[in-house]
């Protein structure tokens, strides 16, 4: 059964304008190359790498994250450049359907700053769902872990620190203490990004979370399991049992549906199994509705926080090991329905929308497509809002592929979701009309 919702074409160029600078387009396996950038990361204790980045250019950060979301690439890239930032459009060819991702990446010659790697889908399945990697270091290898996490999921973004959590030389003043970077109890550095508030990384998550409220965040840490500890130490960020859906303890369930020797708790269900509460992580007090992140604890759950500990062995010792925390949040967290008005799931490909060119467009676009059998195509365009702007019978097809051209000249530039309809079977592709 496949549930057909809005998926975007392959990214052509966008129109040169003034004052923006050229995309940067690049394909290969998207995995291998974030796993070069967390290899390549700064790892001294105190090296200072990491430079905290100044109210000005947080604010510089969140429009350029805005535009990602509005699909502004070229704006986006102009303003990640004076920051030694780029947005490359990536073709990841190691996936099937060589899907399309945005990444917001340093510069190659960019020397400093260190701010970390995000990595945007262009058509997640998962559009709620986003995968952070604040330790990739320290908790060792749950950086590669989850951007494949990112990848099994089909999910929304993917986040990565860029230096281990104690290369900063500065301290927060979060609330908080750790002993992880020196041989006492210490507040934690401004280069630990799961207890900043002044970081790219939750300014990312800022603005994910305006523009989507149904936000649902995995975090993959990992732990020093000593005898009779568990395998995993799963947790919302707060102490309460959550209002919404629980989705920690569906990753509970699923983990260990998939692998019957690993031993889960859930903390909230059970208190006295661990002190691996997570309360004070900026991004799940945030996402629970702290009214100071930085300062003050989450005292409710939505439950669309999971924190998820991770012994080394069976989990995070072996690339096959790490697939199991991904396959459980698949499993957990179900895949989107289609937003398109009447949308309906299907058995079997009865219609399929194969590719428009070019897309982004200006006034007329070539849509290919393909039908099962022979019968009458009718073509429905939404604006983004979900109303339906044109309609069209379009003629009747015999089975195979077929292409007609869209003239979309009487329409306003912006974001159009095109839907090719047979019978009760749809398919639908997002659009970008320029002007």
């Amino acid at each position: 059964m496949k549930k057909y919702g809005v998926v975007i074409g392959t990214l052509l160029l966008l129109l040169a304008a003034t004052g923006v600078q050229a995309q940067v387009y690049q394909s290969g396996d998207l995995a291998a190359h974030i796993d070069a950038i967390i290899g390549a990361m700064p790892t001294a204790v105190g090296g200072g790498d990491y430079l905290q980045p100044a109210l000005s250019s947080r604010q510089v950060w969140r429009g350029i994250v805005d535009h990602i979301l509005a699909g502004e690439y070229a704006l986006a890239h102009t303003d990640a450049l004076t920051k030694s930032y780029q947005v490359v459009i990536w073709t990841d060819t190691a996936t099937a359907g060589n899907p399309v991702h945005v990444v917001l990446e340093r510069t190659p010659e960019a020397t400093a700053r260190y701010w970390g790697t995000f990595v945007f889908s262009t058509a997640p399945k998962r559009a709620h769902l986003v995968i952070q990697c604040p330790h990739p270091i320290y908790d060792s290898n749950t950086g590669y872990q989850g951007i494949r996490m990112y990848r099994t999921t089909s999910a929304r973004a993917f986040f990565v620190s860029g230096t281990h959590r104690c290369n900063g030389t500065s301290f927060t003043p979060c609330d908080g203490t750790t002993t992880v970077c020196s041989s006492g109890s210490e507040a934690y550095r401004y280069s630990d990004m799961a207890h900043v508030v002044d970081s790219t990384f939750q300014v990312t998550t800022e603005a994910l979370l305006a523009n989507d409220p149904s936000l649902i965040i995995v975090q993959p840490h990992g732990f020093a399991q000593g005898a009779g500890d568990p395998d995993l130490v799963i947790s919302n960020g707060t102490t309460s049992r959550p209002t919404g859906t629980d989705y920690a303890s569906s990753v509970a369930t699923a983990i260990k549906a998939i692998d019957s020797t690993l031993i889960p708790v859930v903390v909230h269900l059970n208190p006295a199994s661990s002190d691996l509460w997570a309360t004070n992580n900026t991004q799940g007090r945030l996402l629970n509705g702290s009214s100071s992140p930085c300062g003050t604890p989450a005292i409710a759950a939505t439950g669309r926080f999971i924190h998820v500990e991770q012994a080394r062995a069976g989990l995070r010792d072996t690339q096959a090991n790490w697939t199991k925390l991904a396959n459980a949040v698949a499993a957990a967290i179900p895949v989107d329905a289609s937003p398109v008005p009447g949308g309906i799931d299907v058995p079997g490909l009865g219609i399929a929308i194969v590719n428009t060119y070019a897309n982004p467009f200006q006034g007329r676009t070539r849509v290919e497509f393909s039908v099962g059998r022979a019968g009458p195509v009718e073509m429905d365009v939404y604006d983004i809002a979900g109303r339906r702007v044109a309609h069209d019978e379009v003629g009747s097809y015999d089975a195979g592929l077929h292409s007609l051209e869209w003239n979309a000249e009487r329409l306003a530039a912006g974001t159009y979701i095109l839907r090719l309809r047979q019978g009760g079977q749809s398919d639908t592709r997002r659009c970008v009309l320029l002007r």
